[in-house]
């Protein structure tokens, strides 16, 4: 015996119906079985086990997905026996499981697009999308669930090598609800195509007869989608098929995706060129972060002194204002005054240490003040992007108001005037520096 799946590009259509017809319930029976167990040993804390047997329950309702693709395709299509290999491709199946977990890709570009980025060999990812580089993840994913290996660390040229095991669980969130067995999304969409008759000899014979002669394009929009495939339950009922099953039909009107025949999916090929590139493009953009986080120009206007004295005064401002909250608090028999009035909100600028902070404000000079309010602002970004803040700041001081200036900025001040005298860093990976 040998496999035998390209030969569902040479069938004609009676055959091929009839063959799917008979094997869709039989890999559909086998994926619920997997997953059957899979939630038996989720139950029981075999998380790993749990793991495995999930994917291998995702990939193989996958392969329905695939043979209902193939029924769409044209006859035609050059590359059909290509799109038959995908029957046994685990990067094919995964990508097909993955997509019906996204309904709401909005165009079919999209979607080719989304496809592309998951045969990629190697990509960038972390907190600013360049800090590590990593193995294709739909692979990497996989195997990490299911084997020893012996691997190197792509980011950096060097010797680092270590063993890698499968992991023994994954992290547990059960106060956000995450410890609960979720079935895989593709298994859902099968079992709701076997159950509006999709998938039986008639239904196979609809879905080529409504789906040939889409051909989509990448402006096409998931409004088109849905209602080719409503136009396709409408024709499936009109043949006695899946009419009083309204929740399976729902169900495929938001799951069932584009047809994917069109896209190349294509096993990641390896090449050494392919590293050295994404290294090097990974460098180019972390150089352009250190260039940014090394420029402190123009310098403040306003003095350290200067900078001392109002943020001490603000603090002042500060401790007078926590003596009235403890008081009030107290007054009223809680220590909880979380929610304050804007009547008391605005005796704390009636204040004489608030009147203090405001005198000294007010005897700034107007560049002065652009850059306090350009420190104040330079501790919010975790990039230390000193020139971008000093221009936002010269565009926005003289249309904020004093207790904006003071309220929102008096307890950053020296915060930020540190910030910028201290020498730039180097790039650190895992530490983000969005703006």
């Amino acid at each position: 015996m040998r496999r035998a799946h390209d030969a569902f590009a040479t069938f004609p259509d009676k055959r091929l119906f009839q063959v799917l017809s008979e094997g869709i319930p039989l890999i559909a029976e086998n994926a619920a079985d997997h997953d059957t167990t899979a939630r038996l040993l989720h139950q029981q804390g075999n998380h790993r086990g749990s793991d495995v047997l999930h994917g291998f329950a995702t990939e193989e309702a996958a392969k329905a997905l695939i043979l209902t693709d193939l029924v769409r395709c044209p006859r035609d299509f050059p590359k059909r026996a290509a799109l038959a290999k995908r029957f046994h491709g685990h990067l094919a199946k995964r990508i097909y499981a993955e997509m019906s977990r996204y309904p709401g890709i909005w165009s079919f570009g999209e979607l080719a697009k989304c496809v592309e980025l998951d045969c990629q060999p190697y990509y960038l990812d972390g907190p600013n999308q360049v800090d590590w580089i990593h193995r294709n993840s739909i692979l990497e994913e996989r195997e990490q669930a299911l084997y020893v290996d012996f691997v190197q660390g792509l980011t950096d040229d060097t010797d680092a090598f270590e063993w890698r095991v499968p992991r023994d669980s994954r992290p547990r969130l059960p106060f956000l609800g995450l410890d609960e067995y979720r079935q895989p999304d593709c298994l859902l969409l099968v079992q709701d195509l076997l159950a509006i008759g999709a998938c039986s000899t008639k239904g196979l014979a609809v879905l080529a007869t409504m789906w040939r002669d889409f051909r989509p394009q990448p402006e096409s929009t998931r409004d088109e989608l849905r209602e080719r495939i409503r136009q396709t339950l409408d024709r499936l009922a009109d043949c006695g098929l899946g009419s009083a099953n309204a929740l399976a039909t729902e169900s495929v009107v938001r799951r069932w995706q584009f047809p994917m025949w069109s896209i190349p999916i294509r096993e990641p090929q390896s090449k050494p060129i392919d590293l050295v590139k994404l290294r090097g493009r990974r460098q180019r953009i972390i150089q352009q972060i250190e260039e940014i986080e090394s420029v402190r120009d123009p310098t403040p206007a306003v003095s350290r002194a200067k900078v001392e004295v109002l943020s001490e005064a603000y603090r002042a401002w500060q401790r007078d204002v926590d003596t009235r909250v403890e008081s009030t608090a107290q007054s009223l028999g809680t220590t909880d005054l979380r929610i304050r009035s804007n009547a008391a909100l605005d005796d704390d600028f009636s204040l004489p240490s608030y009147q203090r902070v405001v005198e000294l404000w007010r005897e700034l000079t107007e560049e002065e003040r652009v850059s306090l309010l350009a420190l104040a602002w330079f501790t919010r970004g975790q990039m230390a992007d000193w020139a971008r803040t000093y221009r936002h700041a010269a565009n926005s001081a003289s249309t904020l108001d004093e207790h904006y200036h003071i309220g929102r900025g008096g307890d950053h001040w020296l915060a930020g005037l540190e910030r910028w005298e201290e020498p730039p860093k180097p790039f650190e990976a895992g530490r983000w520096y969005g703006g």
